[in-house]
Order: C-alpha cells, then structure tokens, then sequence
C-alpha cells in the first residue's frame, strides 16, 4: 500500500507520516520535501521527484517493505495523476489523503514549530500558506483518491486557481 498525504505546509504531514509508519508493519516513511532537497535544485522538480520516490519504493520493495507514506505539497489533480502513473506498477493500492485545517490554526502550528529551526522560516512558511488559502478552490475528486478514511464526511481536492 501506498499512503500519500497532501496538504499546505504546517498542517501535519510529516507528523502524521511518522505516526502511521511507526504502526504499520514493513513501512517507510519518504518525505517528499527531502527526496528533492538538493542543491542546485533539479530543472523539472515534479519529475525529480517522482522518479527518486519510484526508484526508493522499488528498491525498498526489494528488501521486504510493503507500505510507504508519502507526504509533500502536490497542488492540482494533474501532479497527483503524475505521481500516480510514476508509481502505479509498484503498487495498485494507492490511497491519498488531503490535510486540512483553519488557516489560525495553520498559522499557529508554523510559528510553533519555527522554535525549533535554526533559519528563521516563519514569515515565507506563514505567506505560503495565507496565499494558498486565498486562492483554492474546490474540484471534483479524482476517482482513484481514497478520502473514506480521512474525515468521516466527504471531501474534494483543493486547486490552486
């Protein structure tokens, strides 16, 4: 199985991520943010991205491991299709999740959680989230995004405009 978690930054990706890989059995955690932390950045990041997570999940596969959770900022259906077609032949039980908060609270978490950093992220991580919230809106789901799971209401995938 593979788990994808997406939302805006601060939300609990990572957090969430690390919980459900310490209970799941033969799991990986594979955190998109680091899989593209490369210097000087990669032209085409998206398919960077995609292919170092296929390429891990494969080699992972090899010694044994059956789930992985990946968590990163995907922003429209058409990523999500991507990383789907990058990572349909390693596993057919691929299930994303999309995070969501109250902007405060999501607001709250990011100037907590900067105590903790070394380099001062706050004010890019809070102008981030602001604009992303200004400017999504709701889509129709994919048909093969599992959201049963993640709130016991429906939900759709939130597009940048």
């Amino acid at each position: 199985m593979i788990i994808v978690l997406n939302g805006p930054l601060g939300i609990g990706k990572s957090t969430l991520a690390e919980a459900l890989m310490e209970r799941l059995e033969a799991s990986v955690m594979l955190d998109g943010d680091q899989m593209i932390a490369v210097n000087p950045a990669p032209a085409a990041e998206l398919d960077y991205l995609h292919a170092t997570l296929s390429l891990l999940i494969r080699h992972h596969q090899t010694h044994g491991y059956q789930h992985f959770i990946i968590n990163h900022i995907w922003q429209t259906a058409d990523e999500l299709s991507q990383l789907r077609q990058s990572l349909g032949d390693l596993d057919r039980d691929l299930r994303c999740f999309l995070l969501e908060l109250p902007l405060e609270e999501n607001l709250r978490r990011i100037r907590l959680r900067q105590r903790a950093r070394a380099i001062d992220e706050q004010a890019f991580e809070m102008q981030t989230v602001i604009m992303s919230d200004r400017h999504w809106v709701e889509v129709m789901t994919p048909p093969w995004v599992n959201l049963s799971m993640c709130r016991p209401r429906p939900t759709s995938w939130f597009l940048p405009c």
